[in-house]
């Protein structure tokens, strides 16, 4: 491989990386402008998403900070830097219940639905 193919790959490899990135906030976003569940996210396999953290996940949820998001993962033994993709079936369905739970019982994030 001559430099300048070794250049070109690696130029293609940061710009696949940086949307990839900004996949990511965009789906971030959308969870936190309630436009998105959680939830969905953790069920719909995309393969954009699936080397996304599960606690930037669950963070971007409206109502759950830094150390509630910590607390909820360590309740279902699932680390902070898991992936989507390293997820037990286990532990994704207890995300699932969770959130859902948590997106019920939150009166800030049914008017920020409502909202939207």
């Amino acid at each position: 491989m001559t430099p300048d193919e070794r250049y070109a790959q690696q130029c293609n490899a940061l710009k696949r990386a940086n949307e990839v990135r900004l996949y990511r906030v965009k789906v971030k976003a959308a969870i936190t402008a309630t436009k998105r569940d959680a939830d969905e996210v953790l069920t719909c396999g995309d393969p954009l998403l699936q080397q996304m953290s599960i606690e930037d996940l669950v963070r971007a949820v409206p109502g759950i900070g830094k150390t509630a998001a910590r607390q909820l993962l360590a309740r279902g033994a699932v680390g902070p830097s898991t992936t989507l993709e390293q997820l037990t079936e286990r532990q994704r369905g207890y995300l699932l219940v969770t959130l859902r739970r948590h997106r019920a019982e939150n009166r800030w994030y049914a008017r920020a639905k409502a909202a939207a």
